[in-house]
């Protein structure tokens, strides 16, 4: 890190003290990670996803680490902006709207692609997912649906590869997920002992509940 220069007269409000705290605020930027990943662009933006692409799409399933890499996606967007809904005069709700020239992704086969990412995703194996989640042949997240609405932040990686591309698209959105119980018995088929004479009337405990009623 480099050595910040000292002053001992001032100009106006510009005090030597005033100077002194200014360049303690540069050391310290300076003594920053500088591989964390910063932003690009102070604002954020709103987009819609437009399609989404499985990470290990097209590599060989025989590959090192191709399970672990099963429930990652990239994500196609395009930028867009809010409106207020047609019906807004009765009902003030807002919608969206596409925009020309606003910033985009796709998805690739390398590290040049210029998708989004989401940030739920990025620590999923193929036995857990986030946030939290385990993985079964019955229970296992989608890719976010085409068509929702997100706010994504693009980072910067000042020390990556020269050869790829070092700017990511990222957002925070929880996954569909699918829940299969694997073929259990239908509600109604459930027999279920309550305790009613707690609460309603002694005749009625150890009383089963047919769901079939209602089912």
């Amino acid at each position: 890190m480099a050595t910040t220069p000292r002053i001992s007269t001032g100009l106006g409000k510009l005090t030597p003290e005033l100077w002194d705290r200014l360049m303690a605020t540069v050391r310290t930027h300076e003594a920053t990670d500088s591989v964390s990943l910063r932003p690009t662009n102070s604002r954020s933006f709103l987009a819609r996803i437009t399609a989404s692409v499985k990470v290990n799409n097209g590599v060989d399933p025989a590959t090192a680490n191709y399970d672990d890499n099963h429930y990652v996606w990239q994500y196609n967007f395009a930028e867009v902006l809010p409106k207020w809904a047609s019906t807004s005069d009765t009902y003030p709700r807002p919608t969206y709207r596409s925009i020309n020239g606003g910033r985009s992704g796709v998805a690739g086969t390398d590290e040049t692609a210029t998708c989004a990412f989401n940030l739920v995703e990025i620590q999923n194996t193929e036995t857990n997912a986030g946030p939290g989640n385990t993985i079964t042949s019955d229970s296992y997240p989608l890719p976010v649906e085409n068509g929702t609405l997100v706010i994504i932040t693009t980072y910067f990686d000042s020390e990556g590869d020269a050869d790829h591309q070092n700017k990511f698209s990222m957002f925070a959105q929880d996954n569909p997920w699918v829940c299969d119980d694997g073929g259990a018995a239908a509600a109604a088929s459930f027999d279920i002992e309550l305790d009613m004479g707690t609460f309603i009337a002694a005749d009625m405990a150890s009383s089963k509940l047919d769901f079939g009623v209602f089912t």
